[in-house]
């Protein structure tokens, strides 16, 4: 049962969705003319989610979830804009709303949003993945350059001229940001050479996304990993899993949503490692002897997976958008997205595997020997087909990429 507050002052507005919605025996729905209202129920009686309009006079829907997010963390918040434009950028709603969506609202797009974002929200904030980070006393601090592309890239006037300057001012995110735009994953054939023509190529979500990875990966280079952990081969793994994904999907939304998932997909492995190494290695140690998946070794050993606590991470502490968010909450269980269809979760679950192949190859046999790819998912949503054509695809793109670095 998924209990949802609608906030709306046109009584016809929620009239509407209380017809539509409250038909379903999965929905318990409530519905509040105004912020203080609203706030009235949720003092009252536990709700999932908290779906408000933007423009509402005295508390609007921004300051109203504002407080919502403040008091009740746990509960989703999503909004309906008819402005969208004139309101303020769904970048800088994040992550005040983790989605946003338009008026009108088709009920049956109104009614998916809800329910993923609460299948997500009940993953990442299971009990054992609270748990986990509970023991988490302090994560590092995240260096001055990420806030400051973070606030650039919310800043409404910000342009490719100005975030490039702010990259600029780091060598190594610099000539990161130009590898990966000049790969031949993303521009095959191109040659950047300009920090403006990279930011306007990549777009802005993995830009923000390369940063974190980058700057968490740099806090964590001097801290000592355990032994058959290494930082270097994780954030290589990431950043090739990021480029093979953006490359599955052809939406270029889901593609800039796919790379962004790609390269933060396993920085809840680096957690586990460096914050808790001793039940990491016994996790390690199952794999090994027991020949489990390492996915269901942390599930045995932490209660969760890697998966759950990167994603919460990232969406409830650094505010990422929930697609990206959920393609990290889902990379080893795509099919487990509610309305399963072959977008950012599928793509990342898909590169990672292939990502791991091209590892593996010409290795002895070992722990990457386990099976990555979920073929119950691919044949549901149409694509089992299409992974033989893709690794074709990759290693002529690896080798292009080899060619023109060597030249």
């Amino acid at each position: 049962m998924i209990r949802v507050l609608f906030v709306d002052d046109d009584p016809i507005v929620l009239k509407g969705l209380a017809m539509r919605l409250g038909k379903s025996e999965k929905w318990e729905v409530h519905c509040a003319g105004n912020g203080p209202a609203a706030l009235e129920l949720l003092a009252e009686k536990p709700f999932d989610a908290v779906v408000s309009d933007m423009r509402m006079p005295g508390m609007d829907g921004m300051q109203l979830l504002s407080l919502v997010r403040e008091r009740y963390p746990q509960i989703v918040r999503l909004i309906l804009t008819g402005h969208p434009g004139a309101d303020t950028s769904e970048q800088r709603m994040l992550p005040i709303a983790q989605r946003v969506l338009n008026k009108p609202c088709d009920p049956a797009v109104l009614e998916q949003a809800v329910e993923r974002c609460c299948a997500l929200n009940r993953r990442v904030n299971d009990p054992a993945v609270l748990q986990i980070l509970a023991n988490v006393t302090k994560l590092p601090a995240l260096p001055k350059l990420y806030w400051e592309v973070v606030r650039e890239l919310e800043n409404p006037n910000a342009d490719a001229t100005s975030i490039g300057k702010v990259i600029e001012q780091d060598v190594g995110m610099t000539a990161r940001v130009l590898q990966v735009a000049n790969s031949a994953f993303f521009a095959p054939g191109r040659r950047l050479r300009h920090i403006r023509e990279a930011v306007t190529f990549l777009g802005l979500l993995p830009l923000r996304s390369m940063a974190l990875a980058m700057e968490m990966f740099n806090a964590m280079s001097d801290v000592v990993a355990p032994p058959g952990f290494s930082l270097a081969k994780l954030q290589a793994h990431s950043l090739r899993t990021g480029q093979i994904a953006s490359g599955l999907l052809s939406d270029p939304e889901d593609r800039q949503t796919a790379f962004s998932a790609g390269v933060l997909h396993d920085i809840g492995q680096m957690i586990m490692a460096v914050y808790l190494p001793e039940r990491w290695i016994e996790a390690r140690v199952r794999v090994q002897v027991r020949k489990e998946r390492m996915i269901d070794a942390e599930f045995a050993v932490f209660g969760c997976t890697h998966a759950e606590i990167g994603a919460h991470l990232l969406g409830n502490r650094w505010g990422l958008p929930n697609a990206l968010v959920e393609a990290v909450a889902f990379h080893h269980a795509p099919g487990q997205v509610a309305a399963p269809k072959f977008g950012p979760a599928g793509a990342v679950h898909v590169a990672n595997a292939l990502a791991h192949e091209e590892e593996a190859a010409g290795q002895p046999p070992g722990d990457h020997d386990e099976q990555l790819l979920d073929h119950d998912y691919l044949r549901e949503v149409g694509i089992e087909g299409e992974i033989a054509a893709w690794r074709e695809k990759i290693g002529n793109l690896t080798a292009t990429q080899s060619a023109a670095q060597a030249a």
